[in-house]
C-alpha cells in the first residue's frame, strides 16, 4: 500500500493571484472610524505645559519623542486610569517644517539639538519624493494655467504597514475634518484621493519606490455647517463640474488656489498641504460664523473671534502669524513683509524666527512668540480636526500569491490505513499472538476485519505535502471525510496562501 505519491508537474498550478479587500479599522465596522483618541498625557511635555517665560526658557531646548507624532487609536487609551486593552493604534499623524519650525528647541542655546519638524519633514521627503527634490510641490492654479507651489510645511497620516497591507484602497478613502468657535459654531470638510478622476494635475516627482500617487480633494458639497448634521458621502465617480456649492473648485483651496495634499495609497501616507487645508477650515468657519449670525437676531459675532485667527487658520502655520512689529524707522510690519522691507535687520528678521530665544521685552508674548500657541505639537491640530470630523473612511488589499495543487487519487491508491482501528498493534498485538501461542509477526500490523482484506473501507480526512527530503512541509484538512474504496477515485484541490 503506497504511503507516498509524487506529484507531477502538471499537477501543480503556480502564479495565482487573489485580491482581499477589507475594511482598514478595528471595531465593529472596519471600513469608517468615527472616535478619535490619542495618549493625552503621553503628549503632555514640559514645554506644552508651559505657562511662563521661566518654564519656556527652562525646557524649549529639550525634546522629546512626543514631538515627532502621536498614534491614534479607535478606543480611550486609559480607561479609569487603567490601561484599555481593547485600544488599539490605527495610524500615526505628524508635522513637518522644512525649516523646521515649530520644533522645542533653541538653537541660540543648542546648536546640537535636533530639528524635529525638519527632521519629519526630510524623512518623508527622502521616502516619497527624488533625491534632487527638495520639498514638496503641490498644484497651484493660476487663472487658467497650473503651476508648482514649494509647500515649507505639510501634514501626515501614516498606516502601518500591517494595518494597510498590500495597499489602501483609492476611491475607498475619505476623511473629514472640523473645526468650531467655542465649540458652538462648527464647521466640517471632507476629503478624498482623485482617483475617480481621469487625469492628475500634481506636479510631485515621485520617487519610483513611492508607487502611485493622487491628488487629494475635498469631496464635491461636503460643507456642513453649524447643525447640520447630514451624512457626507464620497464620490465615486468624476463630478460633471468640479465647483460646488460653495463656487470654489474641489480641487483647490477657496483663496489661494492651492492643491490639498497628496496620496500615496501603494505606502499609506497621505501628504496634507497645510496651508491648503488651514485656508479651507478657515474660510469654511467664518462662513459658519455668518450663517450663525444671520439666523437669529439673538446670535452675534464672540467678542474674541478674529477671522485670520480662527481655529481654521491656525492648522497651519501661517493661519497665526507673528505679531505685528514696529521697525527702527517706526514702519508696522509682519512676517509676510519681512523679504521686502528695506529697513528690516538680522536682528528683527529673527523676531520672527520661532526657534531664536528672545526676551519678553524683546517679542512681547514669549510663549506666542515661540511658536507654543502655533505649531508647537502641530500634528495634535489634525487630530482634533478629525475628532470634530468624526468620519473617515479606508479600505486595504491585500495580495495573496496561491499555489493549487490537485492530489488526483486513483481507485487503487490509498484503500489502506495505518490508524489502530484498521490494524493491531503494540500491546493488543502481542496478547493475540501470545493467546495464540503464534509469532507476533503474524499479528503486528494485520488488519483488524477480514472483510477489509479485499474490500476496505477508509476515509480521507488530511492531505500532508512534503519535500523531496520527506520533511512535512504543509497539512490541508478536509471539511468533511472522503469514502475511499477500490471502487472510487477522488480528487482533491490543496490550496498554498503565501
Amino acid at each position: 500500500m503506497a504511503i507516498f505519491k509524487e506529484l507531477d508537474e502538471t499537477d501543480k498550478v503556480a502564479g495565482r493571484v487573489t485580491s482581499i479587500h477589507d475594511g482598514l479599522f478595528s471595531g465593529d465596522n472596519p471600513s469608517e472610524m468615527i472616535e478619535f483618541f490619542y495618549d493625552e498625557e503621553k503628549h503632555k511635555t514640559p514645554l506644552s505645559e508651559a505657562t511662563s517665560d521661566a518654564d519656556i526658557y527652562d525646557n524649549w531646548i529639550t525634546p522629546s519623542k512626543e514631538d515627532y507624532y502621536a498614534d491614534v487609536f479607535h478606543e480611550e487609551v486609559y480607561i479609569a486610569g487603567l490601561l484599555n486593552q481593547n485600544s488599539q493604534q490605527q495610524f500615526s499623524v505628524s508635522y513637518g517644517h522644512v525649516n523646521g519650525f515649530g520644533s522645542p528647541i533653541g538653537s541660540a542655546f543648542n546648536g546640537k539639538t535636533p530639528q524635529i519638524t525638519k527632521a519629519v519633514y526630510s524623512q518623508y521627503k527622502n521616502i516619497l519624493l527624488n533625491p534632487d527634490d527638495k520639498r514638496f510641490t503641490f498644484t497651484k492654479k493660476v487663472d487658467n494655467s497650473f503651476v508648482g507651489y514649494d509647500a515649507d510645511c505639510i501634514h501626515v497620516i501614516n498606516f502601518s504597514t500591517a494595518r494597510m497591507k498590500e495597499r489602501i484602497d483609492e476611491g475607498n478613502f475619505l476623511f473629514t475634518l472640523g473645526v468650531s468657535v467655542n465649540n458652538q459654531i462648527n464647521y466640517r470638510v471632507a476629503f478624498q484621493d482623485a482617483s475617480v478622476f481621469g487625469t492628475s494635475l500634481n506636479f510631485v516627482n515621485s520617487s519610483p519606490q513611492s508607487g502611485r500617487v493622487f491628488d487629494l480633494v475635498k469631496v464635491k458639497d461636503s460643507d456642513r455647517y453649524n447643525n447640520d448634521e447630514s451624512d457626507i458621502i464620497r464620490m465615486t465617480s468624476e463630478p460633471e463640474s468640479t465647483a460646488d456649492l460653495s463656487g470654489h473648485d474641489i480641487r483647490y483651496s477657496p483663496v489661494a488656489q492651492l492643491g490639498f495634499g497628496l496620496v500615496y495609497p501603494d505606502l499609506g501616507i497621505i501628504v496634507i498641504n497645510s496651508k491648503a487645508v488651514a485656508e479651507q477650515l478657515c474660510e469654511g468657519l467664518d462662513t459658519a460664523v455668518s450663517n450663525y449670525v444671520n439666523l437669529s437676531p439673538r446670535n452675534s459675532i464672540p467678542s474674541d473671534y478674529k477671522k485670520e485667527e480662527n481655529e481654521g487658520a491656525k492648522f497651519s502655520w501661517y493661519g497665526d502669524v507673528s505679531p505685528e512689529y514696529t521697525d527702527s524707522n517706526s514702519n508696522v510690519v509682519s512676517v509676510d513683509d519681512l523679504d521686502s522691507d528695506p529697513d528690516t535687520s538680522t536682528t528683527e528678521s529673527s523676531i520672527f524666527n520661532p526657534n531664536t530665544w528672545l526676551t519678553s521685552t524683546t517679542s512681547g508674548n514669549l510663549l506666542h512668540r515661540a511658536g507654543g500657541d502655533r505649531n508647537y505639537q502641530n500634528f495634535l491640530k489634525l487630530v482634533k480636526s478629525l475628532q470634530q470630523g468624526a468620519k473617515f473612511e479606508c479600505r486595504n488589499t491585500e495580495i495573496i500569491p496561491s499555489k493549487h495543487y490537485f492530489i488526483r487519487i486513483k481507485n487503487t491508491d490509498f484503500n489502506y490505513s495505518n490508524n489502530p482501528s484498521f490494524v493491531y498493534q503494540g500491546y493488543e498485538a502481542r496478547t493475540l499472538a501470545t493467546r495464540a501461542n503464534a509469532e507476533l509477526d503474524n499479528y503486528l500490523g494485520r488488519i483488524r476485519h477480514d472483510g477489509f482484506i479485499d474490500d476496505p473501507r477508509v476515509y480521507i480526512t488530511t492531505v500532508g505535502l512534503y519535500n523531496d527530503d520527506n520533511e512535512l512541509v504543509a497539512v490541508a484538512k478536509l471539511s468533511k471525510p472522503i469514502l475511499k474504496t477500490f471502487d472510487s477515485e477522488a480528487l482533491i484541490k490543496v490550496k498554498l496562501d503565501f
